[in-house]
């Protein structure tokens, strides 16, 4: 479903701006500047890992190179019924792409309060935010943040949390395997390595969403790292780790449909729900990240 928005939707304007454009020239005011704002909200907004990250450039090239064309083209004079419709309709298009770009914009402000600063948790390399920022147009973590159900208050930690995928040269989703990094020093308070890599999720549980994982204590804060592949975690509850250190292996375990590191901070929780300790949000080397940021 979110391939045919993010391609099939974009295209199908491009198309009809292209070689159905508006007869009258208010009308195609409003339709060129309706594709713009549903153009600029996918961008903002969308999940750029199938079609690529790349993708709404194309769009846009392909957007100039159809307003080029149209703006040349003869309009009519008359002003029918329909072009009040499609004025209407336009309008509403870029209504709500707009309101959609501007929820993505205002994401980039971190939520008030703490924050913590971590080192960043994967080895060089290329990488995509799927999840992150302070709204949840671009962040389904933010799903937990009412604690008004059981899971929701087992997993509140992960409010403010960030998902990073690794991509290759192409933009597409990379395949060999990515070290994770310990983004702070610290002692690890609870570890799980035995979940094979899109096994079953027990969702009661308050831990399995995480798949196999590692919670790093950092002074008065606790750092999750989840969705290990199984087998890669070489630490233990009570180990000591330095900031930099390599602690497991990118995966696809737990509540995981594409393999990806979940990180967040948060307050400590309690021993029976360890991710249910108020969230916190992060900047990690420097940058509060948000859905759509480059590594």
């Amino acid at each position: 479903m979110l391939w045919l928005i993010q391609l099939l939707f974009p295209l199908a304007l491009l198309l009809w701006l292209a070689f159905l454009p508006a007869r009258h020239m208010p009308t195609r005011i409003f339709q060129s500047f309706g594709i713009a704002a549903i153009l600029l909200g996918l961008h903002l907004a969308g999940l750029w890992i199938t079609p690529p990250w790349w993708t709404p450039w194309i769009y846009w090239g392909l957007f100039a190179i159809a307003v080029s064309r149209v703006w040349r083209m003869q309009t009519r004079p008359d002003f029918a019924a329909v072009d009040y419709a499609l004025i209407l309709f336009w309008a509403g298009l870029s209504g709500f792409g707009g309101w959609v770009s501007m929820q993505a914009l205002d994401a980039r402000t971190p939520p008030p309060g703490e924050i913590v600063d971590l080192a960043a948790p994967l080895v060089a390399g290329r990488y995509y935010v799927t999840n992150g920022g302070s709204r949840e147009i671009v962040s389904s973590h933010l799903r937990t943040l009412p604690r008004a159900t059981i899971g929701q208050r087992n997993y509140w930690g992960q409010s403010y949390g960030v998902d990073i995928t690794a991509m290759n040269r192409w933009g597409l989703m990379a395949s060999e395997p990515t070290m994770v990094l310990a983004p702070c020093a610290g002692r690890v308070v609870r570890a799980h390595s035995g979940e094979a890599d899109g096994g079953p999720v027990d969702l009661t549980s308050p831990t399995a969403r995480a798949g196999n994982y590692a919670l790093i204590r950092c002074g008065h804060f606790d750092i999750l790292l989840a969705h290990f592949r199984k087998g890669s975690l070489p630490v233990a509850p009570g180990d000591l780790v330095r900031q930099g250190q390599p602690i497991g292996a990118l995966g696809n375990s737990g509540a995981s449909d594409m393999p990806h590191l979940h990180i967040h901070a948060q307050r400590p929780g309690t021993a029976a729900a360890p991710f249910s300790g108020k969230p916190v949000p992060m900047r990690i080397d420097g940058r509060y990240l948000v859905r759509g940021d480059m590594l």
